[in-house]
């Protein structure tokens, strides 16, 4: 019984992969005219959303946002997430609205086949173990903010260990925010590690929870306060979490 249940999961996360080429597919046409001028991204944005659904919904996943505040659809946001699945990046598209927003991600992901193409042309992409890539990574956040888009940046900089619940965050979001004067917004995944963690032979399908935070103002903060404000934002999810 428990290597059928290993083989059936193992089947389950190919699937994923599957189901996400699949999803590029069927959108194909849409994705390639949209990614191909920068003030068509809000458009390509609607497309992330429907792939988004897509995958989660062919993984067997059903989803319950909920909004401490209500976000204003004319304003940006630096959102920041608790980062534990393959699955966050699809329930955070489901969970940002109609707001733009544009994701910084490792550049290994921009290597998958034909997904990686518009990866790389529409996201912010840092490979952490070079030096040169997380410096030149908020030169081009600031590039996107600069054509109105928000920011998604998982603030741990990458997925904790299993029995992690939220590993340390770095300050690259937070000087950011505080740059710019632009609100965080901490968004906690409840149940993503659960139902799908970042390790083979676990998860199953089921309902996934994403609480998005009250907007934390940052005009008051200065750059030497990164400290404070990143310390303010992982409470925020922390205690989110063990509530």
């Amino acid at each position: 019984m428990k290597y059928l249940r290993i083989f059936l999961i193992g089947v389950w996360f190919i699937w994923f992969h599957i189901i996400g080429l699949i999803g590029v597919l069927i959108l194909l046409p849409f994705l390639i005219i949209f990614s191909s001028k920068e003030n068509w991204f809000p458009y390509f944005f609607q497309l992330m959303k429907i792939w988004s659904w897509l995958v989660l919904k062919a993984m067997g996943f059903c989803y319950k946002i909920e909004y401490e505040e209500k976000l204003n659809p004319s304003k940006q946001y630096i959102f920041c997430p608790n980062h534990v699945s393959f699955i966050d990046i699809p329930l955070a598209v489901l969970s940002l609205q109609n707001i733009p927003t544009t994701f910084v991600g490792k550049s290994q992901a921009a290597r998958y086949p034909i997904f990686g193409y518009f990866y790389s042309r529409t996201m912010v992409l840092v490979d952490r173990g070079d030096p040169v890539s997380r410096k030149s990574v908020f030169a081009n956040a600031k590039k996107k903010l600069d054509k109105n888009l928000s920011i998604c940046i998982f603030p741990e900089g990458k997925i904790p260990e299993y029995k992690t619940k939220l590993h340390p965050f770095k300050n690259g979001s937070f000087s950011l925010a505080i740059e710019r004067g632009i609100e965080i917004v901490p968004i906690t995944f409840l149940d993503n590690k659960k139902l799908m963690p970042d390790k083979k032979y676990k998860g199953h399908p089921g309902l996934l929870r994403s609480y998005v935070h009250k907007p934390i103002k940052t005009t008051n903060y200065k750059k030497e306060d990164i400290e404070e404000l990143k310390e303010k934002t992982y409470k925020v999810i922390y205690n989110k979490l063990y509530n």
